[in-house]
């Protein structure tokens, strides 16, 4: 299965082309959000490093966030423009699955969260159990006190909430919570082929019409006209 995935959500632009279960070769650089501009050129480098043509392409997967609402907009309009043009299949996965699925299988315990800004992260949970990951509770938008709360003592800690609350954090959580590396912060495509190893027996691929991002919020513009309504 020859597979293109393309990550969108953060500032760190993720793109990777391979066959399942083959090598794997990616481009991740910090584009700032500038995803429009480097996105297609990313894409044909590693297609041309993988020796894939878009013609060979079985399945396009994308993280669908949540995340940064530009970077997620570029992604999908991508994807959805490749998905029409070549038939392929389609699939998105959470970009906080992504995160956890980059750390090593020996952390058991995993807690992902993103800034969502206005003093709020999108979180969700992960275990390792005999050899087998699970999410134990599914992506939300929360406040940092109840996040806090959930975070279980043996935790490792992931994402770029760390670079916002990484100084509340140490004071907040049990000294035994430890911290992933600032190159796990981030979603990374690459992580797609991993994500696929797992679920591959039981993937809901998606129309065209179902290529959508996980917002879980309003953006600030977005909320802002819904005051003014009120």
């Amino acid at each position: 299965m020859n597979i293109l995935a393309i990550e969108t959500s953060s500032p760190c632009l993720s793109v990777a082309a391979g066959r399942l279960g083959g090598r794997v070769f990616e481009m991740n650089f910090e584009a700032g959000l500038r995803h429009s501009e480097n996105l297609m050129h990313a894409i044909q480098h590693v297609l041309k490093s993988a020796r894939l043509g878009k013609h060979d392409l079985d399945v396009i997967a994308y993280g669908r966030g949540p995340g940064s609402f530009t970077g997620l907009r570029i992604g999908l309009a991508a994807v959805k423009g490749l998905a029409a043009a070549l038939q392929t299949k389609v699939i998105g996965v959470s970009s906080l699955d992504l995160i956890a699925l980059q750390l090593p299988e020996h952390e058991t315990e995993i807690a992902v969260t993103l800034d969502a800004r206005r003093e709020a992260l999108y979180a969700a949970f992960y275990q390792y159990r005999a050899n087998k990951w699970q999410v134990v509770k599914k992506q939300a938008l929360v406040t940092y006190e109840a996040w806090c709360r959930e975070v279980k003592p043996q935790s490792v800690i992931a994402g770029d909430a760390l670079k916002s609350y990484g100084s509340r954090m140490k004071e907040d959580l049990p000294a035994s919570v430890r911290w992933a590396p600032e190159k796990d912060w981030y979603p990374k495509a690459a992580a797609i082929f991993k994500w696929f190893q797992i679920f591959k027996r039981s993937i809901p691929y998606q129309s065209l019409e179902d290529i959508k991002p996980y917002y879980l919020r309003l953006s600030e513009a977005e909320e802002r006209r819904r005051l003014r309504r009120l």
